[in-house]
């Protein structure tokens, strides 16, 4: 377990680290993400632990958001940035309530392309809880979420997991009465006690696992099975805005984060449109509409698609809602104007997702 996390902490001297999951892996509730929550104590126990080792870390976490979007986004977003050896991947919390087979292929696909990419690398899958999925759990009740990533898991040669939500819901019952509010911020993201007790587990569980183990004398290579799902997500990727094609003097390139986007297209103009050619079967937005007014209707190969309208300012991590035969496809996005003209606010686009 862990070998080559062992080999590069010991022999290497260097070890990229990413993260990546939902808000509670972003730090939400935390008085501080980068120091107090579970990645911050995290990563600061590695640093502390190993001071003769050069780290690199990179959040890639972005809440509200599930595997069905981390498949996509986990090339652009986390392996091209810091390349990591060691990824810690939560999602079961936001991967809750969703279909068992579609969280398997899309755990699938995050688990082959880091394999893919780096046939050296380790992974932790980590999961947590909240308030509002413990009857789940105290009625004995599967939580599919957990039991599809522990499907993958094993498949994949027994990828380990750290429980920390188990340990956190154990201290609000032993220590706080059952009353989540004593750890978390509203019952669903830990404060700096809960994320305390997170980053306890989190560093139990480490020292067990690397502390005192025999260094491997070389990095062990990973040869990948056969496909566990029937939905090859390895090809699941971003399309940066920049990267299609535009109706020319209708769109304001932004150099700054549109939510968790690094930068953004926006325009004010109706009749204003993306378009690009992509080989796959499924596209959808990655993209910040603008707050109940801005409205972009889809067309792929030629055909009206759907409207899509903002109902609010954030990213839009959706399910891809396009789905078609695989081949060769045209998608243009047009904007419409607003919605409501008492509201008018920008269309913006940040990039598209394909597979």
């Amino acid at each position: 377990m862990l070998e080559n996390t062992i080999y590069r902490l010991n022999r290497d001297k260097k070890i990229n680290i990413g993260y990546i999951g939902g808000s509670i892996t972003e730090g939400a509730g935390a008085s501080n993400p980068a120091e107090t929550s579970w990645v911050g104590l995290t990563s600061r126990w590695f640093k502390e632990k190993y001071p003769d080792v050069e780290f690199s870390f990179v959040n890639a976490a972005v809440g509200g958001t599930n595997s069905d979007f981390g498949v996509y986004r986990i090339d652009s977003e986390l392996i091209d940035v810091n390349d990591p050896d060691l990824f810690f991947v939560e999602f079961s919390i936001n991967d809750y309530g969703w279909k068992y087979d579609g969280i398997v292929a899309d755990m699938e696909g995050i688990v082959r392309k880091i394999f893919l990419h780096k046939p050296t690398a380790d992974i932790i899958f980590i999961y947590t809880c909240t308030k509002y999925i413990e009857n789940d759990i105290v009625l004995g009740r599967e939580v599919e979420s957990r039991s599809a990533h522990q499907t993958v898991a094993h498949y994949y040669g027994g990828i380990p997991s750290i429980n920390i939500g188990e340990v956190l819901r154990h201290a609000v019952y032993t220590q706080a009465g059952g009353d989540w509010l004593r750890f978390t911020a509203d019952n669903v993201h830990p404060n700096d006690d809960g994320y305390k007790i997170c980053g306890d587990a989190m560093a139990a569980n480490l020292t067990e696992w690397l502390a005192g183990k025999d260094v491997p004398k070389a990095l062990v290579q990973r040869e990948l099975p056969s496909m566990l799902s029937k939905i090859d997500l390895t090809g699941a990727r971003v399309i940066d805005a920049s990267e299609v094609t535009k109706s020319e003097g209708d769109w304001t390139f932004v150099d700054r984060r549109g939510g968790s986007y690094a930068h953004y297209y926006s325009t004010d103009k109706p009749g204003a449109w993306m378009e690009f050619k992509f080989s796959g079967e499924r596209v959808g937005p990655y993209v910040i509409l603008g707050g109940d007014s801005s409205c972009f209707t889809w067309y792929i190969d030629g055909r009206e698609a759907t409207d899509m309208y903002g109902t609010f300012i954030r990213l839009h991590p959706c399910t891809i809602p396009y789905i078609f035969e695989y081949g060769e496809h045209t998608c243009r996005v047009v904007y419409n104007g607003f919605k409501n003209s008492d509201d008018k606010k920008p269309g913006i686009i940040c990039a598209f997702l394909i597979s």
